[in-house]
């Protein structure tokens, strides 16, 4: 089985070294098929090889384009491998760190999805898509769904990120790969987290039936719950305010761990968000700005201000940390 980022820690220092190689060579102007093949061979002589790929693929995608501000010519080498030195050394970094919040699960899922869904969303992007009279959608931030229409039904997956999904009076059905949803009439924001999705129904009735069970449980409005491919967790009360904050620009945080307030702000920007060990379990509360990297910077100056949290930020803003300041009692 696949294993996820917080396993795989532990790598060979060589292999990680080579596999952030492979990226900087790979993204070389004048990379050929025969680099590309060559690549693949490396990652198959071992488990460890291919683990080490995998891990170097997930930062890639978290990471997205280098600036080109890292891409500073060096004196002593040509100017085109200046992006794949800033590429090797961000690469080395995060690897050898392994602080990607991406789990192996989702990665496979937007790999399966082949990056050619009918409509996606970048890392602090939100779109609305409407469904020819069968209602709308609208993606939040690295957001991926295929939509297929009929006259009298509407059929979307769910590959990665979240969605408000407002449905008509023809039936609409939603699969993530922890099974799916059906509704008629009704609104609802549907997330894909790495064990299982969160449904919060906002207005109607929404049908869960996890996984390939054919048995469907009834959601109501007002109502929250998680399902996997296994099980429906307990329902409980959702709040529609806090569940749609995002269609806002924003993010409401109540009694909040510090490090998921980390883990939800990097879902808004390129690259990472570290939280110091000593802050994690720091309890906040407000409303943040989200929706593009530009606002998360100014929930950056909200946090530090309210809470006398140091943030500092490097490589272009790509690598983000929050560290303890003098007066932070956690």
């Amino acid at each position: 089985m696949p294993q996820s980022p917080s396993n795989s820690a532990g790598l060979d220092p060589r292999l990680i070294d080579e596999a952030a190689d492979w990226l900087v060579r790979l993204g070389e102007a004048d990379a050929t098929e025969a680099d590309r093949r060559a690549c693949a061979q490396w990652s198959q002589r071992s488990a460890e090889h291919a683990r080490a790929w995998q891990r170097a693929q997930r930062l890639l995608h978290k990471l997205g384009a280098v600036p080109a501000a890292l891409a500073v010519p060096a004196l002593d080498r040509p100017q085109r491998n200046a992006r794949g030195r800033a590429l090797g050394t961000l690469a080395k970094l995060g690897l050898t760190l392994a602080v990607l919040p991406l789990g192996w699960s989702v990665w496979r899922g937007r790999e399966q999805a082949g990056w050619f869904a009918d409509y996606r969303t970048a890392a602090g992007e939100s779109r609305r898509v409407a469904l020819a009279g069968l209602g709308s959608i609208a993606l939040n931030t690295d957001s991926a769904v295929d939509v297929r229409q009929s006259a009298d039904a509407c059929e979307v997956a769910l590959y990665c990120g979240e969605i408000l999904v407002e449905s008509g009076p023809a039936l609409l059905r939603v699969r993530s790969r922890h099974g799916r949803v059906e509704a008629q009439g009704a609104r609802f924001v549907l997330r894909m987290l790495d064990d299982a999705s969160r449904l919060d129904v906002l207005d109607g009735v929404v049908r869960v039936m996890p996984g390939t069970q054919g048995v469907a449980h009834t959601v109501r409005a007002g109502q929250r719950t998680h399902f996997s491919t296994q099980q429906l967790a307990p329902v409980e009360a959702s709040d529609a305010v806090a569940a749609t904050a995002w269609t806002h620009g924003m993010l409401l945080a109540d009694n909040m761990r510090l490090s998921e307030l980390a883990s939800e702000l990097e879902r808004y920007r390129r690259g990472v968000i570290q939280c110091d060990a000593a802050l994690a379990g720091l309890r906040v509360s407000g409303a943040f700005p989200v929706g593009s990297e530009a606002a998360t910077e100014r929930a950056f100056a909200l946090l530090a201000g309210t809470y006398q949290i140091d943030v500092r930020m490097e490589m272009q803003g790509l690598w983000v940390s929050w560290r303890k300041r003098g007066g932070v009692q956690v």
